[in-house]
């Protein structure tokens, strides 16, 4: 109980808490929400895909106005 007691009232304590807790909030919402989070919607996983088809679209347009030479 000392040691808990020195942690809890020490400034640094006090901060290795802060993060530790920081952490573990970020840790979840990242198991949640994250890349392969369990309850993530799939909404934006196709966005990259149509957003590189119109880049690719429009670059090919330039192209053919333009040729390079």
């Amino acid at each position: 109980m000392d040691l808990l007691e020195k942690i809890f009232t020490s400034q640094s304590g006090m901060y290795i808490v802060m993060i530790g807790i920081i952490v573990l909030f970020v840790s979840l919402l990242r198991f949640l929400y994250g890349p392969k989070g369990i309850w993530r919607k799939n909404l934006w996983d196709g966005i990259d895909d149509d957003d590189n088809e119109i880049v690719k679209t429009t670059n090919d347009k330039e192209n053919k106005q333009n040729p390079k030479e």
